[in-house]
C-alpha cells in the first residue's frame, strides 16, 4: 500500500481503502469520547494523514480514467 511513508506508489485495493477508512471512523470516534487532549490531537494527526491517502488514491483513480 504505502511505500515506507505517507506517499502511494500505487493506487489501494478495496481491501486497504476500506481499511483506512475504518480506521478513519475510529479517529472520529476517539476525538468525540476522549477526554485527553493529547490523543484528540494524536487521532487529529492520525486522521488528516488518512484522508490524504484517501484522497491521493482517489485523485489516481480519476486520472487513470482520464488517461484511458
Amino acid at each position: 500500500m504505502v511505500g515506507g511513508g505517507l506517499f502511494l506508489d500505487e493506487k489501494l485495493t478495496r481491501e486497504e481503502q476500506d481499511e483506512l477508512y475504518n480506521e478513519s471512523v475510529v479517529c472520529l470516534n476517539r476525538i468525540c469520547v476522549t477526554d485527553d487532549k493529547e490523543e484528540v490531537l494524536t487521532m487529529l494527526a492520525s486522521l488528516q494523514i488518512k484522508a490524504m491517502l484517501l484522497g491521493k488514491n482517489t485523485f489516481m483513480r480519476i486520472d487513470e480514467k482520464q488517461n484511458k
